[in-house]
């Protein structure tokens, strides 16, 4: 999973910054920004934002063949 802002919806009123607990989002040119480093998938944001301008999304399964250390079924890679 990951999670994205949706930039032709945001606002930039600035609920999802204060709604987040990890301090993972901060406003760019007026539009949310997500730290994806910061970001646990809290949905805090998600929740906050009165827009539909959060979403959460599946990563394709060629994409997950490009994050080491992530488990997929019992096998690591």
């Amino acid at each position: 999973m990951s999670i994205r802002v949706i930039k032709e919806k945001c606002s930039g009123c600035k609920f999802c910054i204060k709604a987040c607990p990890f301090s993972a989002i901060k406003l760019v040119d007026k539009k949310a920004v997500i730290d994806l480093d910061r970001c646990n998938l809290c949905g805090a944001c998600i929740e906050a934002c009165k827009f539909d301008a959060i979403v959460l999304t599946k990563l394709s399964p060629s994409k997950i063949d490009f994050l080491p250390g992530k488990k997929i079924g019992r096998a690591h890679v």
